[in-house]
């Protein structure tokens, strides 16, 4: 595959996308923002509320801008404040290890963080120390 067109997706409709997606979602639970949980989605580039933590990405078409093409534009944040000394958490490696934390290991994931195509540390892993 030419480096031009590994990049590139088919130009589909709005409503080919909504239906595509439809078909393929209907045992889905619909992703709700802001709902306050251990974990939860919110816009990406929203301010991470005192402490949580980003952990994954996600694209939604139909929130946060209704992008009419695939961009994580969504973030799955999750609670670190309540965890007890010595958890462990993976994280995106893109996010600021919390005081009291430290960096274990570091890792390549090609589904999370980003998706990045190339071999890269995208990921992290944190332990509660204090």
């Amino acid at each position: 595959m030419s480096e031009n067109t590994k990049n590139t997706m088919p130009h589909i409709s709005r409503e080919e996308l909504s239906k595509y997606l439809a078909e393929r979602s209907k045992d889905l639970p619909e992703l709700e923002l802001n709902v306050e949980r251990t974990s939860m989605h919110i816009c990406r580039g929203s301010p991470v509320p005192p402490g949580w933590i980003k952990v994954n990405d996600d694209w939604s078409p139909t929130l946060c801008g209704n992008p009419s093409y695939i961009t994580y534009n969504v973030w799955l944040i999750e609670q670190y404040d309540n965890k007890p000394v010595g958890s462990t958490m993976r994280v995106c490696a893109s996010a600021q290890t919390p005081a009291g934390w430290v960096d274990v290991d570091y890792d390549w994931s090609p589904t999370s963080c980003g998706r990045p195509s190339y071999i890269t540390d995208n990921v992290k892993y944190i332990r509660r120390v204090s």
